[in-house]
Formats: C-alpha cells, sequence, structure tokens
C-alpha cells in the first residue's frame, strides 16, 4: 500500500464538495483507497504508465459526484494532481 498525497488544488476541489454533495466524502475516500491499494486501477496516460487518470462513477439518487482524478505513480506514494467533481449523470443503484 502507497501513501496518497493530494496537491493543494485538490485539497480545495475535496473541501469543497461536501455541501453541494451528500456524500462527497464517501466517493472521495473510495477513490483513495483504491489509489492507494491498486495504483494501476486508472488508465495510463503515457508510455510507462506513470501518470494515470481515474474515473469514479457517482450516482444521483445516493446524492454522490463523479470524479475524474489524474494522479502519478512514485516509487513511494501516489501524488493526485487533479480532481475534478460532477454531477453524476445516472442514477446508478436505483431499483
Amino acid at each position: 500500500m502507497r501513501t496518497v498525497v493530494e496537491l493543494a488544488a485538490v485539497m480545495a476541489a475535496v473541501d469543497d464538495a461536501p455541501p453541494r454533495w451528500q456524500q462527497a466524502d464517501d466517493a472521495w475516500a473510495a477513490v483513495t483507497w483504491v489509489l492507494a491499494h491498486a495504483p494501476s486501477a486508472g488508465v495510463p496516460l503515457v508510455e510507462g504508465g506513470q501518470f494515470r487518470a481515474l474515473v469514479y462513477v457517482g450516482s444521483r439518487v445516493h446524492d454522490m459526484p463523479t470524479i475524474y482524478v489524474l494522479y502519478e505513480i512514485t516509487s513511494q506514494e501516489i501524488v493526485i494532481c487533479q480532481a475534478d467533481f460532477r454531477d453524476a449523470a445516472a442514477n446508478a443503484g436505483s431499483a
């Protein structure tokens, strides 16, 4: 498991999300857990795969945002360079 580090702009985006989406903190916890435990889960953006993109698909019915994340894998850390929180496109999870 690697340490997840958030750049300042990412921390600001994370702090701004909860007032808009009730389950933003839970969605962010899921993103950081995945990155810490499975760093190669995202799509490689460059040859070698150290820069990657990950999309966490949210749910409107659960008031959970979709999160687009750009990150870098280093030898010791996962550095989250950008996080974009958006309204979920679907009512995922509703029956």
